[in-house]
């Protein structure tokens, strides 16, 4: 697995701080927050921040969305909690 990126890094950084000072958010509504595509911000949050956010999906009136917000226990979660969370997950997956 090849090793994340700055870039990368800076986007967990302002998706956990933007987390912390809304309630709850949704996809694209992060995405407009931290300038980037909502696909990166949906991948990031499978892939970095599963263990850290609740998801809470909507589909009413034929509109569909997954409204993200940090669960109460992890409020004051740092960069180096996520990454101390990732490279736990990658020694278990081998």
């Amino acid at each position: 697995m090849r090793p994340i990126s700055q870039k990368t890094l800076k986007r967990i950084q302002q998706i956990l701080d933007l987390l912390r000072n809304v309630d709850q958010l949704h996809i694209r509504g992060i995405a407009r927050f931290i300038n980037c595509h909502h696909v990166s911000v949906s991948r990031i949050l499978d892939n970095y921040l599963d263990n850290v956010i609740n998801v809470h999906e909507i589909d009413q009136f034929g509109i569909r969305a997954k409204l993200i917000s940090l669960k109460p226990t992890h409020k004051e979660t740092t960069l180096e909690d996520v990454l101390h969370y990732i490279e736990t997950k990658r020694r278990i997956k081998g």
